[in-house]
């Protein structure tokens, strides 16, 4: 995950900046700079939304914006890992809404109302459907991500309920 960050961190800045290519040169550089470094461990909180096996080895942490396209860039290659790995990766997801309403370390939002997102999915971890609502989520991205507002959160919510408690069987 660090180094899907460091990689994505540094193109998001490149483009920012204007430069349409980050020279190979340079790119080879990093990896190697990074590949120097040290092993660190790190301890994270126990509240992030967390998918797939609770008891998985391969742990990716993921600092989401759930409105960002680069973060829906990074749930497609977490549905492949889960898929090819089934039972031995786990993703867990920190809310990081790049919306300044709601974050208030950033002076201007990338994502306008993502804070919606962000409780929606705070929501579906409080219901018990945050995996469910993950995947219906990302699943339906390209749909939702123009216009999205407190409506499409409360929407969705209600969707995956809807669809969770249809596929729920009666005690008998």
């Amino acid at each position: 995950m660090l180094l899907f960050s460091v990689f994505i961190s540094s193109y998001v800045l490149k483009i920012k900046t204007e430069q349409k290519m980050i020279p190979a040169e340079d790119l080879k550089g990093e990896i190697n700079k990074f590949y120097a470094l040290d092993p660190v461990q790190y301890t994270f909180p126990n509240i992030g939304i967390k998918v797939g096996n609770k008891n998985a080895k391969i742990v990716i942490y993921a600092f989401t914006d759930f409105l960002c396209t680069w973060c829906y860039e990074l749930f497609k290659m977490e549905k492949y890992f889960m898929s090819k790995y089934r039972n031995k990766v786990k993703v867990v997801y920190f809310n990081y809404p790049l919306d300044a309403e709601c974050n208030k370390t950033l002076k201007d939002s990338m994502y306008k109302n993502s804070c919606h997102a962000s409780r929606a999915m705070i929501a579906a971890q409080t219901l018990g459907i945050s995996t469910e609502y993950i995947l219906y989520h990302f699943n339906n991205y390209n749909k939702i991500k123009r216009g999205y507002s407190l409506e499409t959160a409360v929407t969705l919510l209600q969707k995956v309920l809807r669809e969770k408690n249809k596929s729920m069987t009666p005690l008998e």
